[in-house]
Formats: structure tokens, C-alpha cells, sequence
């Protein structure tokens, strides 16, 4: 800050380098500074040092440049309006020299309202009828008036196309504009910023109003002759103040909440004693001293002479000790407290030509926060709301369409799969919502899960073990059968839930996708180890989809957290060798190759004569990179050779002629591709080879497959038996297929259960305290032997097979729409050893 004295000579430029640190914000985000009026006086040509300074500031810095040196009227009235006149001009130059785009509009809301309602200057007596009302009225007008206005005939036409429209409105809308504005103007009068202003700051008494609408009806009843004049003056300035003050804070909740780069400026041409501008500045000066608000208005004056002092002259002083001093001065009340007078030399008499002596130069602002700075908030509320639809929308694609973001965070989408861990509650879906069984099928066992979970706060006691369904569910409709296998296997999981309710075991079930042939199963396998670590009551898994090599991957990857598992369709003979804690229900490949290969030795019976004929040559149909395939292929082939038949090379060749026999060891979906194989030399299905499928097909896939081939006969292996096609024939609840085999797992898990606790028929309360986790459960499955849906399930000593399983070949003959026929039934369906013992069944 310079040094120069008021008083003392100085030039345009110099006064220029003091006012300029005044209207550039500081780098320090703090509060609005104190803003001097300054006056530089000067005998010649001093309206020019206006002109030169908004020159200097041009459309960067926003300022007003008003002529001040009218005499003051005599009259108060007169004087008040004389007022109002200058501050409206510097309002309109303010916003006029605003550089909005960086620095954000100026607004003058109180400003505006305290100017319009001192113009209307009505008597009282016209406000004696309905005074409200009259004045709900000019405030209606006021909030129309604040909507930009056209100019000129443009305007005019505007409005008659207004009214001509309004006229064409339905009467319906005619009312909701009655309704709506008087809703917005009782919230605005009440709640609103403007309103709420008036009542609280401190001239003109507003605590004698009971309210606003009394209060503006003293400010529109002409309050300069039956008020205090200099109040009504004081509270016109107070309002201009406070809105430059409102513009220039922070406002979290708007674009502009970054201050603003420089504050305004206001320039009072021609300011001497007498006139109106002093009236201006003694005004200003009086408001900063009693209310003690801060506001950045920089006002720098120009004129032949300074202002009287009233009370002592004026010693000369610099700007910092003005600063020092002015804490002092305004607690007196100093009517000169914010008024520094300086000095300004001459101007030589050349200089007088504006042209040469005017160019003062632009004023370099360093903006230090630029237009994008500014809108950072509404720039981060867009990102925020691209970014988060976004990554709803990649959510909704890789979280199987959940709605509810992170509803079941472990529901995901891998590969076009939904794979994961589902919880009990049924809102998410593995598979197509499009399938009616399987959507009642989870709808079901969430319910039951609710019911468990109800009944286990009631009766804490009783054991409540958590199942983990893992199997492989489809993600769409591409692939009906498997679709209907799913449903199957759910229907047989949701009814021996329901039974194990109705035994006290309060058995609940998540379900878990390890995705198509399991090839995500080690992966969702670290889900179900989380969900094993988050939730003790988890017990065991069952399911585990079918003989692929990712599903010996998955068991291994779940031995580590201790749990049983208990496989449905499983028979490849390499799981239970993978971990002593599987056990399944299904027979092994093992015992389903000696029944096929006695089967064959023994000479299915023709199916014209009905006599049994055994096979000249045998041919092995399978796939050698198909865990399953392979090893059933492999097995059957050791099994005919120990009844002395040499299977023939494998050939992509089928031979024809009944005496001829071919064995598909492959998986039901190439059953199809498979019976397309058969070469066209053999014509007629009476020439066919005799064909006979593995346990791998179901019922859907064999009328698929077979409706194309009328008249062909295949026999095919079923480890449930002719109850899997005739569901009628079942007791209680009928079930299909996998579904069977779903059921009899989770019967070897609630049975295993009610043994560690002691439960059974007679006691359907626990008698042991034995705790029921994975290893107790474990040691209660090796102790099964119950007669299942599929058959005896009976793990004998130390086993993880069930011994002596019953499987069945059935003979279905294509395009007939018959049920199919038993050919060859082997192994326990009852607990009898001796049950079915068919001479051509092999030994266990």
C-alpha cells in the first residue's frame, strides 16, 4: 500500500495502484475486507479521472459509473427519492458491466423489492378495504415483474399473444393457476429469504409489524412523510449492501458457492458538498456503522473539493492507518468513519485530451478460479449422475438385473452367465425369469427359509442347519431340457425342505450357479467359502451339477472349509476320490458299467420276438474329452471284457443289423447328434443296430431326439427308475427325473442332522446337545440308510457310495407316445438285500 498522505499530489495512476489491491479478491479465501470510500479530489477536469478509471476496468471488474452532483432537495421525500434514482442507476450498471461468465451475475433481490415498493406511494385510505388482499396483489405483480422483460413492440405482441392464449386455456388449468399462486405466495411470504430479511434487519421498527404484508403496506403508503425519512433512506442502502454482500459468500448449495474474483466498484462523478452524493456516502457510511455488516462495495468518488467534516478536521493519513483507526471510528458512530479524502496532482495542460491522457491500460485480472472452477458443483452433480447411472447400468448388466443395487453383491454376471451365491430371501434369479416352475420353485423356498427362520426364533432349541444348492442353472432359454432338469431338481429341493419342517429340522437353502458344466464352480466356490465364514449355520452343500473336471476343481476348493457335500447326478468315480467328504446319492459309473455289461452279455430281448439276443459286436459311442463319457466308456468296456466280448475300435461308423449293439456313453444334449450318425445304408429301423443310452439322458431329450425317428427302439439307463416318467405313481408330492435325486440329498443331510441330535420319530424334540456344524454332519451322513425316492441310500461302512443303488434300463420306442418299458431293474429299492435281485443283475 503506498504511503501517500491525503493531502499530498498524486496521479490518476497513483491512485489507481492504491484503489486496485481493493476491488482484486486476495488468494486467501477469507471474509470480504473493509472497503474505504475514497475521494479523489482534484480542481480540474476531475470528472475525467472517472471516466479514465471505468475505462481501466472495462468488462472485467463490475462497477457503475453514476453522476452524483445534482443538489440536494430541500424536501425529505424528494431527497429519499433522489436516493432511490442514484441506486437504481448504479444497480442497472452494476448488472451491466457484469461479467457473469466468470465471476457469476450479480442479483439485487432485496434491492429490487424495497426500490418497487417506495414507488407506489398510495394512501392509506385506498388499503382501508381488504388490505391484504391489495397487497397480495402488488405482490403478485411484483413476482411477475421479476421475469425479463421484452422491449418495444416485441413486448406488446408478447402480452396479447399471453392473454389470447390464457383465454384459450381449459378451465381446469385456469384453476390450478388460481390455486398454485396463492400456495407459492403464502410460502414466500412466510418462508421466503427476501421476506424473512425484512422482519429481521433493524430500521424502520419491523418488530412493530405482526407481520410481512404489514410491514410493505407502511413501506407503499409513502413512508418518507409519515415515517422517519433517513430511515426509509438507510434501510434503501442497507438492502443495495446486503445484496452485494449475499452475492460475494460462499454457497454450498448453488454453482456459484466459489467467491468471486474482485468485488464491485462504484464511481460518484462530481461528489462535493450539497449534493446528493454526499447524502449517498454519508448514508453508506452510517449503515456500515451500525449494522457492522460487511459488504465488498469499493465506492471511489471524484470532485473539486472534499466533504466537510462535521465534527474535527481531517488529519492527513494514509490507507493503513485508516484500517488501523477504523475499528474506532465506526464504534464512535463517525459520520466521516469510512470516508478517506486524497489529493490527486493536476493534470498538465496538454493532458486534457482524453485521447491521450485516458489510456490508463485494461486491468489484468489473474482469474484464480476460471469458469470451470466456478462450476465445479454443477459439473460434479453431472459427473455424479452420469457416473452413478452408469455404474447402475453396468451393475443391473453384471449383477443379473437386480434392481436394488448391492441387494446380493455376490449375484454377478460372468461370461453371459448369472453366476454366485444367492441369498434366502428369493429376490435374485439365476435363471430366466421367463420359466413359470423354476420363478414358483425359489419363490417357494424363500418362503419356507422365512418360515424356518420364524419358527427358530420361537423355538431356539431346535436345530437350524443352512443347505447350500449348488448346481448348474441355465441363464436363459436356449436350452429347454436343461431348463426342465433345473425345475426338477428345485421341485425336489423345495418338498424335502417342507418334510424336514414338518421333522423339527428347520432346514434353510441357498442356492449357488456354478454356470453352464460347472466351469465356474471353483470360482463361486470362494463365494460360498465367504458365506460359510459369514454365517455358522451353513452345514453342507448338495447339488454340484454333473461329472465334469471343474466340479472335482469345485470339491476341492470346498474341502478346505470343512463342510460335506453330497453330489445328486454325480457317478464319475474320480469325486469321491477327490475328497473324503463327498458322499452322493446317485450310483457310481462302476456299478452302472457291470449292470450295462450284464445287461448286454445276458442279450437284450428283441424287440419282434421278444426272445433275448446277445450282441455279435458292441461299439462304444463316447467322448473322450468328457470326464463323464470317458470314464463310464472305459469302465464299460473292462466290464464286457470280462464277459468275453472285445468292444469294436471306436468309429465314427455305426454298424447296422440287430445283431449288432451300440452303447452311448455321451452327454443327453448329443444324444440327438448321435442318432443323425446313423449311416443311410441301414434303412429301416428293423435294420437298425440295437442302441442303448447312458444314465446321462432324461426324459424331454429322449422325446426330443426320438419324435424324428419313428419306429426306433432305444434302451437307455435310469437311476430313478419308471417312477421318474409316471409321477402318479409316487406318494405324496410327485416329483420328475433329477428331481428325485435332489430330494434324496437333502434327505441325507436332515437325516444326518437328526441324528447328531438325537431326533427321531418318537422324539421330535433334540435329546443331544451335539452342535451341528460341518464336521457333525459330516460323521451323520456316514451312518444314512433310509429308502429314498431314487432308491436305497446306504453308505455301508466307511463308504461315499451308496451300496448296491438301484438303476433301471427302460426301452422307449420312438414317435409311439408310450410310457416306457422295463427291461432290466438292479439293486435295492427297499431295504430288503434281496429286492429285485434279477439273475442278469450283477453282484455288488
Amino acid at each position: 500500500m503506498s504511503e501517500t498522505q491525503a493531502g499530498s499530489g498524486m496521479s490518476a495512476a497513483d491512485v489507481l495502484r492504491l484503489v486496485a489491491p481493493r476491488w482484486v479478491r486476495p488468494r486467501r479465501l477469507g471474509r470480504i475486507p473493509d472497503q474505504p470510500i475514497v475521494h479523489a479530489v482534484r480542481e480540474t477536469a476531475p470528472g475525467m479521472l472517472a471516466d479514465q478509471l471505468s475505462d481501466h476496468l472495462g468488462t472485467i471488474v463490475p462497477h457503475a459509473e453514476v453522476h452524483a452532483g445534482d443538489t440536494a432537495r430541500s424536501t425529505e421525500r424528494e431527497r429519499s427519492v433522489q436516493v432511490r434514482t442514484l441506486l437504481d442507476t448504479a444497480v442497472l450498471g452494476l448488472r451491466e458491466h457484469d461479467s457473469w461468465p466468470r465471476i457469476g451475475r450479480l442479483q439485487f433481490p432485496r434491492y429490487a423489492l424495497t426500490s418497487w415498493l417506495l414507488k407506489q406511494n398510495l394512501r392509506p385510505a385506498e388499503l382501508n378495504h381488504a388490505p391484504h388482499s391489495n397487497i397480495r396483489d402488488l405482490l403478485h405483480d411484483f413476482l411477475n415483474s421479476r421475469r425479463r422483460p421484452r422491449r418495444g413492440k416485441q413486448n406488446a405482441r408478447e402480452a396479447a399473444a399471453w392473454t389470447s392464449m390464457t383465454e384459450q386455456l381449459p378451465w381446469y388449468l385456469f384453476l390450478l393457476s388460481l390455486v398454485a399462486f396463492p400456495v407459492y405466495y403464502s410460502l414466500w411470504v412466510r418462508r421466503g429469504k427476501v421476506p424473512r430479511w425484512f422482519l429481521r434487519q433493524q430500521y424502520l421498527a419491523p418488530r412493530e409489524s405482526a407481520d410481512f404484508p404489514s410491514f410493505v403496506r407502511r413501506l407503499i403508503t409513502t413512508p418518507s412523510e409519515r415515517e422517519s425519512a433517513e430511515q426509509v433512506r438507510r434501510l434503501l442502502v442497507h438492502a443495495f449492501l446486503s445484496d452485494l454482500a449475499d452475492s460475494h459468500s460462499r454457497r454450498l448449495w448453488r454453482w456459484r458457492w466459489v467467491p468471486k474474483d474482485c468485488y464491485p466498484v462504484l464511481l460518484l462523478k462530481d461528489l462535493r458538498p450539497g449534493t446528493v452524493g454526499e447524502t449517498l456516502v454519508r448514508l453508506v457510511n452510517n449503515v456500515r456503522n451500525e449494522t457492522g455488516g460487511r459488504d465488498p462495495l469499493l465506492v471511489v468518488a471524484t470532485g473539486e473539493q472534499p466533504l466537510e467534516d462535521g465534527e474535527t478536521p481531517r488529519a492527513p493519513v494514509t490507507l493503513e492507518q485508516w484500517e488501523r483507526d477504523l475499528q474506532v471510528a465506526r464504534r464512535k458512530r463517525s459520520p466521516t468513519a469510512w470516508y478517506v479524502p486524497l489529493r490527486i496532482a493536476e493534470e498538465p495542460a496538454d493532458a486534457f485530451d482524453y485521447d491521450r491522457s485516458g489510456a490508463l491500460g485494461r486491468a489484468h485480472l489473474p482469474l484464480k478460479r476460471s469458469k470451470l472452477v466456478r462450476r465445479t458443483p454443477l459439473l460434479l452433480v453431472i459427473l455424479l449422475l452420469v457416473g452413478s447411472t452408469a455404474g447402475y447400468a453396468g451393475y443391473l448388466q453384471t449383477h443379473c438385473g437386480q434392481w436394488w443395487p448391492y441387494q446380493n453383491s455376490d449375484i454377478r454376471e460372468v461370461d453371459g452367465e448369472c453366476i454366485g451365491v444367492s441369498d434366502t430371501s428369493g429376490t435374485s434369479y439365476f435363471f430366466s425369469a421367463h420359466d413359470e416352475r423354476m420363478v414358483a420353485a425359489q419363490k417357494k423356498l424363500a418362503e419356507q427359509n422365512e418360515e424356518a427362520e420364524q419358527r427358530w426364533e420361537d423355538q431356539p432349541n431346535l436345530p437350524n442347519p443352512t443347505v447350500v444348492y449348488f448346481s448348474t442353472f441355465p441363464s436363459s432359454d436356449d436350452d429347454p431340457p436343461t431348463l426342465a432338469g433345473i425345475a426338477d431338481e428345485l421341485d425336489g429341493v423345495a418338498v424335502m425342505q417342507r418334510e424336514s419342517l414338518g421333522r423339527n429340522v428347520l432346514m434353510k437353502v441357498v442356492l449357488a450357479n456354478g454356470g453352464l458344466r460347472m466351469r465356474h464352480g471353483p470360482q463361486v466356490a470362494a463365494d460360498v467359502a465367504e458365506l460359510i465364514d459369514r454365517d455358522d449355520s451353513v452345514v453342507a452343500v448338495a447339488g454340484l451339477g454333473g461329472s465334469w473336471q471343474s466340479t472335482v476343481d469345485t470339491v476341492e476348493a470346498l474341502e478346505a472349509k470343512g463342510v460335506p457335500m453330497v453330489g445328486t447326478t454325480i457317478s464319475a468315480d474320480l469325486l469321491p476320490k477327490s475328497s473324503p467328504l463327498f458322499y452322493q446319492v446317485a450310483p457310481s459309473n462302476a456299478w452302472e458299467a457291470k449292470v450295462v455289461a450284464n445287461y448286454i452279455a445276458a442279450g437284450p430281448n428283441d424287440p419282434r420276438t421278444g426272445a433275448p439276443r446277445r450282441p455279435d459286436n458292441v461299439l462304444i459311442y463316447s467322448n473322450p474329452r468328457d470326464l463323464y463319457s470317458n470314464d463310464l466308456a472305459q469302465l464299460t468296456a473292462g466290464e464286457l471284457r470280462a464277459h468275453g466280448i472285445e468292444p469294436m475300435p471306436d468309429s465314427d461308423r455305426i454298424p447296422c443289423g440287430r445283431q449288432n449293439l451300440v452303447f452311448f456313453a455321451g452327454r443327453a444334449n448329443d444324444l440327438a447328434t448321435f442318432l443323425t450318425k446313423m449311416p443311410p445304408e441301414c434303412g429301416k429301423p428293423e435294420n437298425y443296430p440295437q442302441l442303448l443310452a447312458g444314465d446321462d439322458t432324461s426324459k424331454l431329450v429322449l422325446d426330443d431326439a426320438m419324435n424324428d425317428h419313428e419306429g426306433v427302439v432305444l434302451d437307455h439307463v435310469s437311476f430313478t427308475g419308471r417312477s421318474a416318467w409316471d409321477p402318479q405313481s409316487q406318494q405324496g408330492t410327485p416329483l420328475r427325473g433329477r428331481g428325485l435325486l435332489a430330494r434324496d440329498a437333502l434327505e441325507v443331510i436332515a437325516l444326518a442332522v437328526q441324528t447328531i441330535t438325537g431326533m427321531d420319530g418318537d422324539n421330535p424334540a433334540p435329546t443331544q446337545r451335539t452342535p451341528v456344524t460341518g464336521g457333525t454332519v459330516w460323521r451323520g451322513i456316514g451312518k444314512a440308510l433310509f429308502v429314498g425316492s431314487s432308491g436305497t441310500i446306504d453308505y455301508g461302512t466307511g463308504g461315499q457310495i451308496p451300496v448296491d443303488k438301484s438303476i433301471s434300463i427302460l426301452r422307449v420306442t420312438g414317435g409311439a407316445g408310450t410310457p416306457p418299458e422295463d427291461e432290466l431293474i438292479c439293486g435295492r429299492f427297499q431295504r430288503d438285500p434281496v429286492a429285485h435281485r434279477d439273475p442278469r443283475c450283477p453282484v455288488p
